[in-house]
């Protein structure tokens, strides 16, 4: 059997998914690669390397082959079987460790020593058939992950001069500190994409002018 692992979690759910209380708490999804139902009584989840059972799954907690298992990381501690299962930590979205341990106390997975900084309303897991992690702009709980993601976020983009009203046309530079980021912009008020506006040839990895 192999085991099971933390195959996506969310650390700044704001609306994505909502426990029993209707509150958007943070969670963690994890898959069972097996096709038949092992018991995860035993299990444990934890925030802290130093803590490694720091909330143990309940007795009777199972998980369908090839299926989910949605843990909220709501701090609000409930381990009940047969309802919603609340750890007894939460997730902090700046980063920190995350990990998967047997039930003998060795770690079966682990994030470490810290996940990425996490943004909001996008999961972190693992892309179907992938080994690596990746952020998903569309978290799937309890079901199977898509097949890519992405590997990190463009930091913002600065504008000199900055936005404003002006009687006579002006030279704008855009820049962006991403190393390797492509800027494209647009004149219509419509959002830039890949096939949409005007793209900048960059004469460095991260700067370019734009008129």
């Amino acid at each position: 059997p192999l085991d099971p692992r933390i195959n996506e979690f969310m650390a700044d759910n704001a609306g994505v998914l909502e426990d029993e209380d209707g509150e958007a708490s943070d969670w963690i999804e994890l898959k069972n690669p097996n096709p038949f139902r092992p018991e995860v009584a035993g299990w444990s989840l934890t925030d802290d390397p130093l803590v490694p059972k720091k909330w143990t799954l309940p007795a009777g907690t199972g998980i369908s082959g090839n299926g989910f298992l949605l843990v909220f990381a709501s701090g609000k501690n409930r381990v009940i079987s047969t309802g919603e299962l609340h750890a007894n930590f939460s997730l902090e979205s700046s980063g920190e460790y995350l990990a998967l341990v047997r039930p003998d106390g060795s770690i079966a997975g682990e994030l470490s020593p810290a996940y990425p900084e996490q943004r909001e309303d996008v999961a972190f897991g693992i892309p179907a058939g992938g080994t690596t992690y990746r952020y998903f702009t569309s978290p799937t709980p309890g079901s199977g992950n898509p097949a890519s993601g992405v590997v990190g976020f463009v930091n913002d983009t600065r504008f000199l001069p900055d936005r404003g009203f002006f009687d006579a046309a002006q030279v704008v530079t855009i820049t962006s500190t991403t190393p390797g980021a492509t800027i494209i912009y647009t004149t219509d008020a419509s959002s830039p994409s890949l096939v949409n506006g005007t793209k900048v040839p960059a004469p460095d990895a991260n700067t370019a002018p734009a008129a």
